[in-house]
């Protein structure tokens, strides 16, 4: 026999005090933050086919550039593939350049180089019959049209490659291995043995500290299963740190 429950009358709880976005200067209330949380500013998404940016009063704007596009920091240029080339797009004036429109190369993947200014980087393949499951050879280019250059044609990567803050030094991967590019001196290996980790069984997309004192990798870890990792390796101090290996449900990418 169940002992009878008396309901305890339902009491309304005050609506949650409403937030203003901060401005310059100013910090939020102490008020509980509402889920869901209003877009930082910044912000850029697509929604529609169309690409848009959280402006600074908090309000959507559209911007020039499509879905798919590499937008530079400051947000005023847009890198575009269309037919395998890189097209340079000024925002918002819509003027187009091909940066690659002379190699004869299939393209893919580009992306600014910040610590050069006047260099993107990307990955390309000498035709369409080349294109597979990579992200080709790391090649660069410069916006004025002087300079295309393969700075890799021997091997292809897995993964993005990380042009470095100092300008001159890029870190990716061959074939899975971990490489630096050093923009004088030409590729240099990246022993993941030196700083410690000798279980590394494959290594891609790298991703540059700030201060290019630090490099973060994903990496593939047999222990004894083949498990995935962020390891960062502090190249200063010669040391890396490995960080939550997994075994992951599949291997589909990286």
């Amino acid at each position: 026999m169940t002992t009878p429950v008396t309901p305890t009358p339902w009491e309304e709880e005050p609506a949650p005090p409403s937030i203003t976005p901060a401005t310059s200067g100013q910090g939020l209330s102490s008020a509980v933050t509402p889920t869901p949380a209003p877009p930082p500013p910044g912000l850029v998404y697509s929604l529609e086919g169309r690409l848009w940016q959280v402006g600074d009063d908090w309000q959507p704007v559209q911007l020039a550039a499509e879905p798919g596009d590499v937008l530079s920091t400051d947000g005023q240029r847009a890198l575009r593939i269309v037919d395998g080339d890189i097209w340079l797009i000024t925002l918002p004036t819509g003027q187009r350049f091909n940066l690659t429109g002379n190699s004869g190369r299939v393209h893919c993947c580009p992306q600014f180089w910040p610590g050069r200014p006047d260099t993107i980087l990307a990955g390309s393949w000498p035709s369409v019959d080349d294109v597979g499951p990579s992200t080709g050879h790391l090649t660069s280019a410069t916006f004025d049209l002087s300079e295309y250059r393969v700075l890799d044609e021997e091997h292809l990567s897995n993964a993005n490659s990380a042009p470095g803050p100092d300008g001159r030094t890029i870190a990716y991967d061959r074939g899975g291995t971990a490489w630096l590019y050093d923009w004088q001196d030409g590729p240099r290996p990246l022993a993941p043995a030196d700083y410690g980790l000798d279980n590394i069984s494959r290594i891609a997309g790298p991703s540059w500290s700030p201060d290019g004192r630090q490099l973060a990798w994903t990496v593939a870890v047999t222990d004894p299963d083949w498990r995935i990792a962020v390891s960062v390796f502090d190249l200063d101090a010669g040391t890396a740190s490995l960080y939550h290996p997994y075994l992951t449900a599949g291997r589909g990418g990286w």
